[in-house]
Parts: C-alpha cells; sequence; structure tokens
C-alpha cells in the first residue's frame, strides 16, 4: 500500500510500505478520507514529540470503509462506513475509570504510537475496537464528511 511515513521531525516520504495484517480482534479500514490537523503539522516540525516513534505513519483524523474484520470482531461488517477516535483510552487508569478517557494517563494516538490514516490501510488495533473507538456511521454519509 501506499503511506506518507514520518521518518522524524522535517522528514516524510510517500512510499510503498506492507499493508498492516489484522489478528483476533482487529479491524482493518480501508482509509476513504484523512484530515491534516494542527498535530500532525507539529509532529512534521518537530515540536511534538511525545508518544511519536519514527518511522510511523501519522494522520489521527480519518474515515472509509471496513476492509476486513478479525476473529471475535462483532458489530463490524465488510464494506460498513466507519470513523475513527484518535485517541486509544486504557480503559484502567483512574481517569478511564470515571468516564474520562479524553485524559486517560495511559493512551495511545492513531497516528503517533499506532500507524494512522496518512495511508490506504489502517488496522485499528484490538484495543481500541473494544473501547468503542471505531465509529458506524449512520445513514449515507461518506468518508468524506466523517473525518473531522
Amino acid at each position: 500500500m501506499i503511506a506518507a511515513v514520518f521518518n522524524g521531525p522535517g522528514e516524510m516520504e510517500v512510499r510503498e510500505v506492507a499493508t498492516p495484517e489484522i489478528r483476533a480482534g482487529e479491524v482493518l479500514v480501508a482509509v476513504g478520507a484523512n484530515t491534516v490537523c494542527g498535530t500532525d503539522v507539529r509532529i512534521l516540525r518537530g515540536q511534538k514529540t511525545a508518544g511519536v516513534r519514527p518511522p510511523t505513519i501519522l494522520g489521527h483524523e480519518f474515515a472509509g470503509h471496513v476492509a476486513a474484520v478479525g476473529e471475535g470482531v462483532k458489530g463490524y461488517e465488510v464494506g460498513t462506513t466507519v470513523a475513527m477516535a484518535p485517541i486509544v483510552p486504557c480503559r484502567r487508569c483512574f481517569y478511564c475509570r470515571h468516564d474520562m478517557e479524553n485524559v486517560c494517563e495511559n493512551r495511545k494516538g492513531m497516528g503517533e504510537e499506532i500507524d494512522g490514516g496518512l495511508s490506504q490501510y489502517v488496522r485499528v488495533p484490538a484495543e481500541a475496537v473494544d473501547a468503542g473507538c471505531l465509529f458506524v456511521a449512520s445513514g449515507d454519509l461518506p468518508p468524506e464528511q466523517l473525518a473531522p
């Protein structure tokens, strides 16, 4: 697949990378739209480094269609339109246990610790699927209207 790979501050290249393989509990999303936001720009400029481990694929604001579903995954079917929440909470820390996942002490970020949407496909890890970070679109909304 083609992806925009961040190799370090000021270094990004569009190149061929392996299409992610999914395991049990995971979902593969074919990216239909991705928004570049200020966080992506700050990472590229080297102004945000916490949690970013180059080489990585940036892009935490994306939507698309389910391309494959891992064993045991329920609620997602191939072809379903989905959007992804950018933060994957741990669901164990004080904040997560008190419904404040947005300030999770152990959060992982799509496009930071987990390869993101500046690619043709994204592997949504089981922890993100279990946490409800992958949203099924209602109606006929296209990915272009779902990416934040």
